[in-house]
């Protein structure tokens, strides 16, 4: 692959979170329910910005700062129930604070922050199926074509998730935002059908070289990640079930 300048793209990423409390057990009344409904907020608005530094066969997209986030309050007591924090609450498996792509490699390497340990997952890559289409808009003052691609969607049998890309044949660079690559352009904005819009802000030539490195932590496959994680679930259930055996909260 032909030498290419070092190139710097910030991305910000806005969406709306739903935020759902349900809780659930013999004592529940409607002194609890209306403190939840008071004091719970129905949505967050989540400002997301990461920057995505690349250079030829390598790039390295890292979050930079996020904002927005409600601090759900902490509700001691209404009647006979006592309301806890669940300990699964605050992680989600697709949180991905660092992504380093190698194109020579065919490798990925994802950073996830799992319950205090800091774990890097190695995966194999292999080119994108992209559609090119021939529609057109500007972002950034830069004319890009639409292009999209289509992944398996796990949660459903027979279903498919669809991925909508805006790229920028004007600067030659294969790599975009979460791991997306593959198009003859750089990706200036994704879009997906879960409503969530990444798109660039900001692009800029370094006149000094950065180092494109890999996540710190511990490596482990992506089918040994998937095993450590079904096993705190289920130990978290398990413990979950006997502290709390007659009630429920669900996030």
């Amino acid at each position: 692959m032909a030498q290419q300048r070092m190139l710097a793209v910030t991305y910000l990423t806005e969406l709306e979170s739903e935020i759902r409390v349900e809780v659930a057990g013999p004592g529940v009344d409607e002194a609890l329910q209306k403190l939840i409904e008071a004091n719970v907020p129905k949505t967050e608005h989540i400002k997301r910005y990461n920057l995505l530094i690349q250079q030829g066969s390598k790039s390295n997209f890292s979050l930079e700062r996020e904002s927005g986030h409600t601090e759900l309050p902490s509700y001691q007591k209404s009647g006979n129930i006592e309301l806890f924090e669940d300990p699964a609450g605050g992680y989600n498996i697709d949180d991905v604070p660092n992504l380093y792509l190698d194109l020579d490699k065919h490798e990925q390497l994802s950073q996830r922050n799992f319950f205090g340990k800091k774990l890097v997952v190695r995966e194999s890559i292999r080119p994108m199926n992209w559609e090119i289409g021939s529609e057109t808009k500007e972002i950034l003052g830069k004319v890009c074509t639409k292009a999209t691609i289509k992944f398996p969607d796990h949660s459903a049998t027979d279903s498919e998730t669809i991925y909508t890309a805006w790229f920028c044949k004007e600067i030659p660079a294969v790599f975009g935002p979460n791991g997306f690559y593959g198009l003859p352009g750089l990706i200036l904005q994704i879009e997906s059908v879960y409503d969530e819009t990444i798109t660039a802000i900001k692009i800029e030539y370094l006149s000094k070289k950065v180092p494109i490195e890999p996540p710190k932590g511990q490596v482990v496959s992506a089918e040994q990640f998937e095993k450590m994680f079904n096993e705190k679930l289920e130990e978290l259930k398990s413990r979950s079930e006997s502290d709390f055996s007659d009630w429920e909260i669900k996030h």
